[in-house]
């Protein structure tokens, strides 16, 4: 829509919303419009008007966009001052003589030869910027009526001496607004700006956007609302950003590691079947755990001291497993008679055995992993029982644990 070569934002998307006041205190309606900078144009997403409620405008606007909010209808005031570089508590003083300054907030635009001056009360002002926090949006812009428009002119085809709005024709003479005229009249028809046909009930609010997105504010005077709505907006967005820095910085850290995945898939092809069994063994570990937890509290319940003893040597002997072996049971302190044949009697257990049964891969792995659980203090001796080699090349084995100074 409009080309421009440079741009001074960060926000690729700004966001508008004209209040048409039907008195000093109602809107009556909400006229909206949604831009978007690509490369060195900016172009219309959304625009949208005679908006009633806000339960449509929340479908249309994200509460963390930029956003410019322009006040019409009934409610703001203009006049041109033919002073250059005014004052402004002159600009005011000379607009409403004798009016009380706690009253009005207000606008200066200068023009090549005079000042324009936009007029609003502080309370209709604080009430729609109320409305608007509670709807969760807080504007960062804050335009009186149709004066941004000096800013869109330049980008209007055929340079026309005067725009129809709806409730006011603006007059220009040498590219400057030269007069305001109220109107009621309907019949406004549409304007080309750079080609694009756009409803004349979207101008004022169109240019006070575009001047949001090119970073040309307009300051409000004598209020301090503006100020606390930027600031609100800023805190808004800051909460936003970090939520989706660390989003990033997840995704980030998501992406490398899959990066690296399968920049080593090759290598790691290789230590598959090793990367399996240990698995399988954290899942044997972890139903160990569970046994060891069961027999601890079984202990515990017949006042036996022994229960810490089991779970320092689960512990101890886990730390040893290799990758290639895989454990199917650890019978720590294993009953010297089974259930069946101790019929009635209280368990009698082997307090200085400790028995395992599982495979390995290589059966040099086993051998090596004998010698790590002989060198352990605690242990007197380890005794292999039967080794069985299986077709599939793994092999089965037993093995004893005998624990020193343990009396039964």
């Amino acid at each position: 829509m409009i080309n421009r070569k440079k741009f001074r934002f960060f926000n690729k998307t700004f966001a508008g919303l004209e209040c048409i006041l039907s008195n000093q205190e109602e809107v009556a309606y909400y006229n909206f419009v949604l831009l978007n900078k690509e490369q060195n144009k900016i172009k219309t997403l959304k625009q949208k008007s005679g908006i009633l409620h806000f339960r449509k405008l929340k479908r249309l606007l994200k509460p963390h966009t930029p956003l410019t909010i322009v006040i019409s209808g009934k409610g703001p005031f203009y006049k041109r001052i033919n002073i250059e570089n005014v004052n402004p508590e002159e600009a005011l003083n000379l607009s409403l003589p004798g009016a009380s300054a706690e009253d009005f907030c207000f606008q200066l635009s200068p023009t090549t030869d005079g000042t324009w001056i936009s007029i609003l009360r502080i309370q209709t002002m604080k009430k729609i910027c109320e409305k608007l926090e509670r709807e969760g949006y807080f504007p960062n812009n804050i335009v009186f009526g149709p004066l941004a428009i000096q800013h869109l002119y330049p980008f209007i085809s055929g340079t026309p001496d005067h725009i129809d709005l709806c409730d006011h024709k603006v007059f220009f003479r040498d590219g400057q607004i030269a007069e305001i005229q109220a109107q009621d009249e309907d019949n406004v028809t549409n304007i080309s700006i750079s080609g694009d046909q756009i409803a004349a009930e979207f101008i004022p609010v169109l240019a006070a956007t575009v001047a949001n997105l090119l970073n040309i504010k307009n300051t409000v005077y004598n209020t301090d609302l503006l100020t606390s709505a930027k600031n609100n907006f800023h805190y808004t967005r800051l909460s936003r950003l970090t939520g989706i820095a660390v989003l990033f910085g997840c995704s980030s850290l998501l992406l490398l590691s899959t990066l690296l995945f399968f920049n080593f898939s090759k290598k790691n092809a290789a230590y598959g079947k090793q990367l399996e069994l240990y698995q399988k063994q954290l899942t044997e570990l972890k139903l160990l755990q569970n046994i060891r937890e069961e027999k601890r509290l079984f202990i515990k319940q017949q006042n036996s001291l022994s229960a810490s003893r089991k779970s320092f040597y689960a512990d101890e002997v886990a730390a040893t497993i290799p990758r290639g072996i895989q454990l199917e049971k650890m019978n720590i302190f294993p009953e010297i008679l089974s259930s069946k044949k101790r019929k009635n009697t209280s368990p009698i257990f082997e307090k200085n055995t400790i028995k395992i049964k599982g495979s390995c891969a290589i059966s040099t792995l086993l051998n090596n992993w004998i010698s790590a659980l002989e060198n352990l203090t605690w242990v007197e001796k380890v005794t292999l029982l039967p080794y069985k080699e299986l077709e599939n090349g793994t092999g089965d084995f037993e093995l004893e644990i005998n624990i020193k100074n343990i009396s039964r």
